[in-house]
């Protein structure tokens, strides 16, 4: 009796130093925050997207009308930000299927969003794109027609702690 509680005994020591190292993979840097900020835009008002110039030439005024595109800012856009959870891992272990997480945000009235990113000392790689939408544009003549807005795709960027970045996104007709 006394050798197999002394084996237990060895072996139950044996597995309570062995199964925690100060290697282990699964401590998370995210003490700290990188920013991600940006404005919003997209042309939905094509009733200002002219400039009038009137000029006088012999005695008579000339009236030009020059194209242009104004951009409004864009508000109550969702935009979000994905990133691998083992770029918040002090030492990701190989073979493990870290999850993506997504940080989302959307836009106020003037079109400017922030996001909030968990970061520590090592970079944290970021796809930021906004979601496509449904909007009412407003023609030359006045009139409206629904539209599908998208920004064209994701914006790739990188981020350390502390540290903040702009993401501007515009906005066009899908």
């Amino acid at each position: 009796m006394k050798i197999k509680f002394s084996l237990l005994a060895v072996f139950a020591v044996a597995v309570v130093f062995s199964s925690c190292s100060k290697e282990d993979p699964v401590s998370a840097d995210v003490s700290t925050r990188a920013t991600i900020t940006g404005i919003v835009r997209g042309n939905i008002d094509f009733t200002n997207d002219f400039i009038i110039e009137e000029t006088q030439v012999g005695g008579e005024t000339v009236v030009d009308t020059i194209p242009t595109v104004v951009f409004e800012r864009l508000e109550d856009v969702r935009i979000f930000a994905r990133f691998n959870a083992a770029d918040l891992t002090t030492n990701p272990q190989p073979g493990f299927n870290y999850p993506d997480r997504i940080v989302e945000a959307r836009t106020d009235a003037d079109g400017r969003y922030t996001l909030t990113i968990p970061a520590g000392t090592k970079t944290v790689s970021v796809a930021v794109n906004g979601n496509d939408f449904e909007t009412e544009l407003i023609l030359e003549d006045g009139q409206t027609e629904r539209a599908v807005m998208s920004t064209g795709g994701a914006s790739h960027i990188s981020v350390t702690q502390n540290e903040t970045r702009v993401v501007d996104f515009t906005y066009s007709i899908n």
